[in-house]
């Protein structure tokens, strides 16, 4: 279970510059822009989808950077060494605090893999956690998430930044012509391929996205809990 303290300023994984320039949309031009705003959000939301991105506890979910505060009902530090705990959201930036029933946990005592979302426990050189009860919840708080492009000093990967834009491409492409088509073929002349989704409940991958984006989004996918 886990909670938004710090909601992310900014939830949009392209901005609306960033998207018209690559596709070549002159800054004065604005006859488009609704459409491609409102594309930017559906597909930020689909990437979210695809990379199983875990909601908030208010239906919240994104990548962008948050403050959160997640509760465990067991916790690590009454356990050996070594104990991991998988935290909701990554990257964590880092670690605000770490508290078991009413005591703080010091930094001496854990270990942070930032890019897996995973916090360690280790030996702090003391006995504190032989005064800990089974009923006291482990509680943390954390940054997590990348500064998205629009937020000030940006960290978003660029692959996920360019699968978002390469979607909005294909939709706004296909805006004119029948989603069914699978192949147009001129005799003699040209053939034409479109790229259909997968249909959901037919086998294999069902996201619907080409595997040249899958590739590229797979690195960053979250386990399945």
């Amino acid at each position: 279970m886990f909670t938004v303290i710090t909601p992310a300023a900014n939830k949009d994984i392209t901005t609306l510059a960033n998207l018209k320039a690559d596709l070549g949309i002159s800054d004065t031009d604005h006859s488009e822009d609704p459409y491609l705003q409102r594309a930017i959000k559906q597909m930020t939301s689909r990437i979210c989808s695809y990379l199983n991105v875990p909601y908030a506890q208010d239906g919240t979910r994104t990548i962008g950077f948050e403050t959160l505060e997640q509760k465990f009902a067991r916790s690590p530090w009454m356990r050996t060494q070594g104990c991991e705990l998988v935290l909701a959201r990554k990257p964590v930036a880092g670690i605000v605090s770490v508290m078991v029933g009413d005591t703080v946990i010091a930094s001496t005592g854990y270990e942070l893999d930032g890019p897996a979302g995973m916090l360690r426990r280790v030996w702090d050189g003391n006995l504190t956690s032989l005064s800990f009860q089974p009923t006291d919840r482990t509680v943390i708080r954390f940054d997590a998430g990348w500064k998205l492009p629009g937020d000030a000093n940006p960290t978003l990967p660029e692959d996920i930044e360019a699968c978002v834009i390469s979607l909005i491409k294909a939709t706004r492409a296909a805006r004119t012509r029948d989603p069914l088509v699978k192949s147009q073929w001129v005799t003699d002349i040209e053939r034409l391929d479109f790229w259909v989704g997968a249909v959901s409940g037919g086998g294999g991958d069902t996201s619907g996205l080409p595997p040249e984006l899958t590739g590229l989004l797979d690195p960053y996918c979250y386990e399945p809990m």
